[in-house]
């Protein structure tokens, strides 16, 4: 959570900036995209129009970028071990 609006939209355009073009990414945008990717904030942060295509461009920079594949593998790793936890204490 950004308490600073002015980071926060900063941040925001550098990520719609990097994925709605060609433009080669330096590790910390690709990490920025791979979280916003693994935390499933595409619908927040692009407009209907661009949804279909910055998925697609996400899904690329996953693919190519090996620091974005680690954030995304890690933060799908911390969830399954929520889910875990959860399921264990449910069920004791």
């Amino acid at each position: 959570f950004l308490t600073d609006s002015t980071v926060q939209q900063h941040l925001i355009e550098q990520v719609r900036s990097a994925v709605l073009s060609d433009r080669a990414l330096d590790e910390r945008t690709a990490a920025l995209i791979s979280l916003v990717k693994a935390c499933d904030l595409t619908d927040a942060l692009f407009t209907p129009d661009e949804r279909q295509s910055a998925r697609q461009r996400m899904k690329q920079i996953l693919t190519e970028e090996q620091i974005g594949k680690a954030v995304s593998d890690t933060v799908e790793e911390i969830e399954a071990a929520i889910i875990a936890t959860v399921i264990a204490v449910t069920i004791t």
